[in-house]
């Protein structure tokens, strides 16, 4: 940002907007872990051996994909180490990875979205992460309003 003050009034007055408020810088540092991810559109075993081979500290897996994660300090070397095999990740990036989540009402879950849309409108936002999840049927009751 070229303004740190404008951004910090702006991400504030959208907190509070919405029943939030600003933490201390760090504050909630303890709930993520910053990995590498590599998501791939494929679900192949020779893909999974070679992530278990170069030190992947978890691998997901989907019926038709998989995501590794890093270390963030391995990013570019495990970039490079998949694009120069014949397989290329789908997307590939460093991001917050929530170490624990915490369960939301349908209530809390209209809320809490609201108030990542207008954190994600702010120009100056790049990225919103958070630790919550909704259970299945709490979902469906909000998708058939």
């Amino acid at each position: 940002t070229d303004n740190k003050n404008r951004t910090s009034s702006d991400v504030r007055a959208a907190l509070t907007k919405n029943n939030g408020s600003m933490g201390n810088p760090g504050s909630v540092n303890y709930l993520f872990e910053r990995r590498a991810i590599f998501q791939f559109d494929t679900f192949d075993d020779q893909l999974i051996e070679m992530g278990i081979n170069n030190n992947c500290l978890e691998i997901q897996e989907d019926k038709n994909s998989l995501t590794f994660e890093y270390d963030p300090k391995d990013f570019k070397l495990i970039y490079e180490l998949f694009n120069s095999s014949s397989y290329t990740p789908s997307n590939a990036e460093v991001a917050y990875i929530p170490s624990s989540s915490i369960i939301l009402n349908a209530d809390q879950f209209t809320k809490i979205t609201k108030l990542i849309e207008s954190l994600e409108e702010l120009d100056d936002v790049q990225e919103v992460y958070a630790n919550f999840d909704i259970e299945e049927k709490e979902l469906e009751s909000l998708l058939s309003e």
